[in-house]
């Protein structure tokens, strides 16, 4: 309902079969939470959509208040921020709990 100021958004992103899935769903998820323009409530989800030809298909769900922030730049700007850190995953700062979780 684009009537409300809050609204649900979603972002597609393909890793190759050979990753790690719950890797990339424990850096996509630390990427939504340093992102302020995301609602923390409800919480933002990352689920496996599709298993394609080459790669698993994650999809990246999550709420903005377009009074805040506006709705497609914030997701372009989750789009880029998961983009960069999925081929630096290293880079992102993390707590240790999720630093042990990509050790596994």
């Amino acid at each position: 309902n684009t009537a409300s100021p809050r609204r649900r958004s979603s972002v597609m992103v393909g890793i190759d079969y050979g990753e790690n899935i719950g890797r990339a769903i424990a850096v996509i998820s630390q990427v939504l939470l340093s992102i302020e323009e995301i609602e923390n409530n409800p919480t933002s989800d990352v689920l496996v959509r599709e298993l394609a030809a080459s790669t698993v298909n994650l999809e990246i769900r999550f709420w903005v208040d377009s009074r805040r922030s506006g709705f497609l730049a914030t997701t372009s700007k989750v789009a880029q921020a998961v983009k960069e850190a999925l081929e630096n995953p290293t880079e992102l700062l993390m707590d240790n709990d999720v630093k042990k979780a990509l050790e596994m």
